[in-house]
């Protein structure tokens, strides 16, 4: 007789797609990549009414999420230098107690805008941590130089052409 175990149909997958590796994950944190992980309990996430999509759901749902990350803790995690660029990049969502505050009211669901509040921070901090490139300047090449004089010789010689004649005066 054979086993039950050779019958028992496999579990089955996971609904959906696996989690993204820079969502939140209780336990750890949100992770930035390259091992930069924020805990969880540095992030203050509260909820709250939302205009936007969802109808009538919208009025009696607090669906829309605020998350308020201090800069210290962001600074600390990322460096000073890429904080500075995350100051700026912020701008206007920076309070004036030094935390970063986001707001997300896109999704019809507590969750959904969670995750989306999650990956904008990331994201931010993400553009915040890449150095921009240093701009090299260029040099106008000789020949540019050459046909802008040129130009302005002959404009000068049009003009010269126009003028009254010396010793052609009127009196």
């Amino acid at each position: 007789m054979a086993e039950a175990s050779e019958n028992t149909p496999e579990p089955a997958e996971p609904d959906g797609p696996p989690p993204h590796p820079t969502a939140a994950d209780a336990t750890r944190g949100i992770d930035f990549g390259d091992g930069l992980v924020l805990p969880m309990d540095r992030i203050a996430m509260t909820a709250s009414r939302a205009a936007g999509p969802g109808g009538q759901n919208v009025n009696r749902r607090a669906t829309r999420i605020t998350l308020r990350v201090a800069m210290a803790d962001l600074e600390a995690l990322i460096g000073a230098e890429a904080a500075h660029r995350l100051r700026r990049l912020a701008g206007g969502r920076i309070t004036e107690s030094d935390e970063l505050l986001l707001h997300c009211d896109e999704h019809r669901t507590q969750g959904a805008n969670r995750r989306a509040g999650i990956q904008r921070l990331v994201e931010l901090v993400r553009q915040a941590r890449t150095r921009p490139k240093r701009r090299i300047p260029t040099r106008t090449p000789r020949s540019v130089k050459r046909q802008r004089l040129e130009g302005k010789r002959k404009r000068a010689a049009i003009k010269q052409q126009r003028r009254r004649p010396r010793g052609d005066e009127q009196r």
